[in-house]
């Protein structure tokens, strides 16, 4: 019986993916329900059953075999998966993230899949990839213009340039402040953090003034453009908690 787990690669090639898989799906299907069907007759024993332990045991090894089975023929998919629906500048900078999202939605599709339902699980998996793709987009759109308006925010009011107007004075002031801050570490900013906010503001020795943009960061520090993005969204943070808690 467990020759339909072994033999599941041979059947892609000769059935092609969508049949081999189906037929693994149903025979996980059958393994899940065989345990159920044991597990209810043991749960009804008023004492151990060796045989039934002996069956649930059984039952069991091949449905976990299959699952596991399930995900590693499906995991390669996730990445075409995600390739056909996601494009541009999302695909360069969130790679990982979405790709971690299509996996686990393969891994939850063969885990929730019910065979009885009568579609394919070619069609409910590519179903899951894809919605799990377009929530992991538009946390990422949410996230991404959170981190552009508090940037912009802070930029606006780290600009140190002199101010002799006097109601613009109150601005150079916070502007002096949210400097200092950061150049001190008044926020306890870990060395990382640090370097990226004074490589963004132009406040670091040498710089004059001049803002690095977040690619250049990046090549200097050896991470990707999108993990600055992160360190400095989190680094910002905490300026504006010990900018709002001096204010108060």
């Amino acid at each position: 019986m467990g020759l339909i787990v072994d033999q599941v690669e041979h059947e892609i090639a000769v059935l092609g993916y969508a049949d081999a898989v189906q037929r693994l799906m149903e025979f996980y299907g059958q393994m899940k329900k065989n345990v159920a069907e044991v597990q209810a007759k043991l749960d009804a024993c008023t004492s151990p059953d060796d045989s039934l332990l002996s069956e649930l045991e059984r039952w069991s090894e091949l449905r976990d075999r299959a699952e596991a089975k399930a995900v590693e023929v499906n995991l390669p998919l996730a990445l075409a998966w995600m390739k056909r629906h996601v494009h541009g500048r999302d695909l360069i900078d969130h790679r990982d993230e979405l790709f971690s999202a299509a996996q686990f939605a393969v891994y939850r599709a063969v885990k929730l899949f019910n065979i009885d339902m009568g579609y394919r699980f070619s069609t409910y998996a590519s179903r899951c990839v894809y919605c799990a793709l377009m929530r992991t987009l538009q946390r990422i759109g949410r996230r991404r213009q959170r981190e552009i308006l508090t940037t912009k925010e802070l930029a606006e009011m780290i600009e140190s340039r002199p101010c002799p107007v006097p109601e613009q004075w109150a601005r150079h002031e916070a502007a002096t402040e949210v400097a200092r801050i950061v150049l001190d570490n008044e926020c306890e900013l870990d060395e990382r953090e640090r370097s990226i906010l004074l490589f963004r503001f132009g406040l670091g020795s040498g710089l004059n003034g001049g803002r690095l943009m977040l690619a250049e960061i990046g090549a200097s520090i050896g991470v990707t453009k999108e993990r600055v993005r992160q360190i400095e969204a989190k680094a910002l943070a905490k300026v504006r908690s010990t900018l709002e808690a001096r204010m108060n």
